[in-house]
């Protein structure tokens, strides 16, 4: 028995969707490509940037730690680095409140100066009066969808589609 949400097709729509809203520049922060999680969601990032030649997209390394605080120190290590990007696409919630938070420290402004998304969809997390943009993994329904197949009920896979919901951290998003 096998319940998956598709979180490459997933990370591709969101960042279809949102680049769509004249972004050129995104950048993805995750953890190593050797991680399973990161690497699909990344896969999912670069075909969606590869679709149009005006798109830049980059990755960025936040190590093994994917968290609130490897977020704020991860967007400090990149802003002595490089530029920032118009869009960052975070490979989870927790790291992209994180990387709100750096960027808040250092006076930049989200989503005015550099827009932040996540992806997982996790209820409860707060910062200030934040309510990230990002993909929704359908917990609730893939958990059901597990019971049943447990009593019997179904095929032995099923892969659960990801949605986005808007919140107030992509520009023109609001």
């Amino acid at each position: 028995m096998c319940i998956f949400p598709d979180l490459k097709n997933g990370e591709y729509r969101l960042v279809r969707e949102i680049m769509q809203k004249g972004f050129r520049k995104a950048a993805f922060f995750g953890g190593p490509l050797g991680d399973y999680y990161t690497r699909l969601r990344y896969e999912g990032f670069e075909n969606a940037i590869s679709e149009n030649a005006e798109y830049e997209g980059e990755y960025f390394d936040c190590g093994h730690a994917i968290s609130f605080d490897c977020g704020t120190r991860s967007i400090e290590a990149y802003m002595r680095g490089n530029k920032l990007p118009e869009v960052i696409f975070c490979v989870n919630d927790e790291l992209a409140y994180g990387v709100i938070k750096g960027l808040k420290r250092h006076g930049v402004r989200v989503p005015e100066d550099v827009s932040v998304v996540g992806f997982d969809g996790i209820k409860g997390l707060v910062l200030d009066d934040v309510r990230l943009t990002t993909a929704v993994i359908p917990v609730q329904k893939m958990c059901s969808r597990g019971v049943e197949m447990l009593l019997g009920g179904g095929s032995e896979r099923e892969i659960f589609q990801v949605s986005t919901s808007c919140g107030n951290t992509v520009k023109g998003m609001q």
